[in-house]
């Protein structure tokens, strides 16, 4: 170049040269030097700004994008490569500022197809900044657009499959994926969406074998480890699931899903100092990133209040939240006002529970607070280890005037009245096999013994057939919320239930129950125990060989004559 380092053209041309021989670095010298000899040549930006991009730098990027486009806004590329660099900018991040990104993105694709509506890339780069904004009947509508555009382009399937994954319209996402592996068997992100769908199904096994070859495809694939630990997981073979999330960590350090997913094991194995720190990232996953964006307040560290009101949320399902609260006395006693957001169904239970000062429903604006804290991020602050639980329990109680009604209402002459609770929210992420069939529970009837249905929402249509008889609560109950389910409970001798909300509820009341939980269950009723530390009142019968329930009610009939036995014995 010292013939002429002022030619912008031989240092574009050095810059090519540079690539082609894998020099990244000087590729990327010699663009710049050309851009800034020819700042106002479109093309000459674009090749700066893509080296760049191909380098990682995405938000160094952006803004010579975006200077190329105020020059020639007619060239399409210009805008759809400008919507890559900022959606992989978003990916980079681990904080709410994605959400903006991904907004710009998208707008970013959109004015490339209003250039050139025949551009590949920007279709199928708009699929994917919608999914990524949770945006996903839009991302659907997307790729089926191209795919009616292109129907030979493997990756489109593969990518619609994901969106109709992420919709749990698994039999047409299944379809997908095998029609793009039709086209193109060596498609890693195929065989790694293929196991995810396979994993929205159930099929455990079948999900390991396309996750295999997924990475066996593409071995710097982090998500497809991280993918494949999961379905390890779901199988119970911890040890392996660890290894393929160390193996995902080790390819991409900020992969927010590995990291949540290393803490399940990590907790499950009872590890709280470790596993709930790592659980934080659960915040820095791409769904909850959309929620956080809505608050405005610093996250408590857990420091002295000095009676400032903190905000505390709930974000998961209502189970989550009963195990929580247990904690509000202890952040009240750091000099908080605690003032408490959750869902309406919790508001007569909780609206006075110990350490509430206030209480908010979702969607209501809260009060002003200095600081907030999602509910779960409690247990990081105060259960460090096994030895911190249980706390103080009960921590919650029914309304004495509640508890009277229904008390009267039951009339109930039977020597044992038991509720039974069989089924959980059947489309949720944590479904796996926790609900079961209402004819497990025949087991249980016998003379002497009310059995009493608390069910709620999916399986309550099971109750027509039940082939025993099991006392309806009717509308009373169906319609009512929290307070109500507590008020019941309370007038039990026993609660026997599948791991949903009603053993959380039943736990914080100290109401004795047997939990009946799957070959792989949640990560807080630990290993091999048969008790919970979380709940005193809770005994947890385990199922043996996946799918058996047989076996589990068979073990609960025999500690249910035995109850009933020693009973009889006493009297």
């Amino acid at each position: 170049m010292g013939l002429a380092p002022g030619h912008a053209d031989a240092h574009a041309n050095l810059a090519a040269t540079q690539k082609a021989l894998g020099r990244g670095d000087l590729a990327l010298a010699h663009y710049a030097d050309a851009a800034r000899l020819k700042p106002h040549d479109p093309q000459v930006l674009q090749n700066h700004a893509l080296m760049l991009a191909e380098l990682g730098r995405h938000a160094e990027a952006v803004p010579i994008y975006e200077a190329a486009i105020a020059l020639d806004p007619r060239v399409a590329s210009l805008h759809t490569n400008l919507g890559s660099a900022l959606q992989e900018w978003a990916r980079a991040r681990h904080d709410t500022g994605v959400l903006p990104l991904l907004d710009r993105a998208i707008l970013s694709h959109l004015a490339a197809i209003a250039v050139d509506p025949g551009l590949l890339a920007a279709r199928s780069n708009l699929g994917l900044a919608l999914l990524a904004r949770g945006r996903i009947p839009e991302a659907v509508q997307a790729f089926e657009e191209a795919v009616a555009r292109w129907p030979e382009v493997a990756s489109l399937y593969s990518n619609l499959g994901q969106c109709l994954c992420d919709l749990k319209r698994y039999a047409e996402a299944q379809a997908a994926c095998l029609r793009a592996l039709e086209l193109d068997p060596e498609l890693a992100e195929a065989w790694s969406t293929l196991g995810n769908v396979l994993v929205g199904q159930r099929e455990h096994d079948q999900a390991e074998i396309a996750y295999r070859r997924a990475v066996e495809l593409r071995p710097q694939m982090a998500g497809g480890w991280c993918n494949l630990g999961v379905a390890l997981f779901r199988e119970n073979r911890t040890q392996e699931a660890e290894a393929a999330y160390e193996r995902a960590l080790a390819l991409d350090p900020g992969l927010a899903d590995a990291h949540w997913n290393q803490a399940l094991v990590k907790l499950q194995r009872g590890d709280y100092a470790a596993g709930f720190d790592q659980y934080e990232w659960r915040l820095k996953r791409p769904g909850r990133l959309r929620d956080e964006a809505q608050f405005r307040q610093p996250l408590w560290n857990g420091s002295e209040l000095g009676g400032a009101s903190i905000l505390i949320h709930a974000e998961q399902g209502f189970g989550d939240a009963l195990q929580c609260v247990r904690f509000l006395p202890q952040v009240a006693a750091r000099g908080g006002r605690v003032v408490l957001q959750a869902r309406a169904p919790l508001r007569r239970l909780l609206e006075h529970a110990p350490g509430v000062a206030a209480f908010v429903t979702d969607g209501e604006a809260p009060p002003e607070a200095a600081c907030r804290l999602p509910l779960f991020s409690l247990p990081r602050l105060f259960a460090r280890s096994l030895d911190d639980l249980p706390g103080s329990t009960p921590y919650l109680s029914a309304d004495p005037a509640l508890a009277a009604a229904w008390r009267s209402a039951l009339n109930l002459q039977a020597a044992l009245r038991i509720g039974i609770v069989w089924s959980g929210n059947v489309t949720s992420e944590v479904e796996q096999g926790r609900s079961i069939s209402l004819d497990a529970f025949a087991a249980l009837a016998r003379p002497g013994v009310s059995l009493i249905s608390l069910q709620k929402g999916d399986g309550l249509e099971q109750l027509a057939s039940a082939p025993f008889e099991v006392l309806d609560l009717g509308p009373d109950y169906l319609d009512g919320d929290f307070a109500e389910t507590a008020a019941v409970m309370a007038n039990l001798d026993l609660l026997v239930t599948c791991d949903t909300a009603a053993v959380h509820l039943a736990g914080a009341l100290g109401v004795p129950t047997w939990l009946a939980i799957n070959t792989v269950p949640d990560w807080r009723w630990l290993e091999g125990r048969c008790d919970s530390p979380w709940y005193p009142s809770v005994r947890l019968f385990r199922q043996q060989t996946r799918g058996d329930w047989a076996q589990v009610f068979a073990d609960m009939a025999a500690a249910l004559s035995d109850r009933i036995g020693s009973a009889t014995n006493a009297c």
